[in-house]
């Protein structure tokens, strides 16, 4: 064994590359994240905006972000009450990153 073998460098640690996240995606993750969200229905299911603000993220973004684990939803509330949307961890990783 040469002395170039023996003095091998160790491997580098992989990371795990930044999930891909979409233009309405960072949208409603800030909107989550400034705006206090909440998820709401009226009694005929539609969904309900509450915020009054100029970006709103539609429905199946948000959902989609808590399905990836980026936010949850506090479901001990009903929805005709509201549903409130916070960020994870995660979520605030993907944000920052």
């Amino acid at each position: 064994m040469s002395a170039t073998t023996s003095a091998r460098k160790a491997p580098a640690k992989r990371t795990k590359p930044a999930p891909k996240v979409t233009l309405a995606q960072r949208g409603a993750l800030l909107s989550i994240r400034d705006k206090s969200m909440k998820l709401r229905e009226d009694r005929s299911g539609r969904w309900i905006d509450t915020l009054h603000v100029i970006h709103v993220p539609r429905r199946d973004t948000l959902e989609r972000v808590i399905a990836k684990g980026w936010a949850q939803l506090d479901t001990e509330a009903s929805l005709l009450d509201g549903q409130a949307i916070t960020l994870t961890a995660l979520g605030r990783t993907v944000l920052a990153g």
